[in-house]
């Protein structure tokens, strides 16, 4: 009677596809990229830049919303819980503010990007029927970057969050600050937001860019590995009987 090793692929593991390779939005492409999920306000396309000029509605909400979860990141089995999203920006005007949040539906937690030469932390934020995000709550000081956006120049606004220590933190300007985001409650709904200012202001958006999510991978139970194992055998030995 023929014996058959079985101990190596006891010890295999599943994983729920490879990790992402990083993707990239234009601006020019908030209108009909499928990732963006919500967009507050018209635009106007600039080369390949969303220009937000004449906003309208309620100042310090939400310009855009883009979906998380369809990129692999997420608290659940198999999704990656850490992530960078690096936003290049343009300075359009000496007051040209960027704030930055991740959304779970209902609370955001975030930070901000103030004029091209400072950043700053919020406590909360409240959506709006919904949809647009408002009533941001300022808090903490101001912290002076090293370096000063000009106007007219592209800046990169990098985000980096860890979903399980719930910590979110920007660097631009040269300096970087971090957001507590307690609060949070992750289910359907996982979503990267950019926010305007004042209705005044200019937003110029060139692009957005997430980084591979790293997917977990999942462990296959034993059972599970030995029943297609046990299958063929069954079938062989049936093969195998006279008729």
């Amino acid at each position: 009677m023929k014996s058959l090793a079985i101990g190596a692929a006891v010890a295999a593991t599943l994983s729920f596809g490879a990790a992402n390779a990083s993707t990239t939005i234009l601006g020019a492409d908030f209108d009909t990229d499928s990732l963006v999920t919500y967009l507050d306000q018209s635009f106007a396309e600039d080369g390949m830049s969303a220009s937000f000029d004449g906003m309208t509605g309620m100042a310090q909400k939400s310009l855009v919303r883009m979906d998380l979860s369809a990129l692999g990141y997420g608290t659940g089995m198999g999704e990656s819980a850490t992530g960078m999203i690096t936003t290049n920006v343009t300075r359009t005007m000496g007051d040209s503010d960027y704030y930055f949040g991740i959304w779970d539906g209902t609370n955001v937690g975030l930070v901000a990007y103030f004029d091209g030469e400072r950043v700053f932390n919020f406590t909360s934020a409240q959506p709006a029927s919904g949809t647009g995000i408002t009533n941001l709550v300022f808090s903490g000081a101001t912290t002076n970057g090293t370096q000063t956006q000009g106007i007219g120049e592209a800046a990169d606004a990098v985000v980096t969050f860890d979903l399980n220590a719930l910590t979110l933190t920007l660097d631009a300007a040269g300096t970087s600050t971090s957001s507590d985001m307690t609060g949070l409650v992750f289910g359907s709904t996982l979503e990267f937001v950019i926010f305007m200012d004042t209705l005044n202001e200019m937003p110029l958006i060139n692009s957005v860019t997430f980084d591979a999510a790293s997917t977990t991978p999942v462990p296959l139970p034993a059972a599970a590995l030995l029943f297609p194992l046990g299958a063929t055998l069954v079938a062989r030995r049936r093969a195998k009987r006279p008729a």
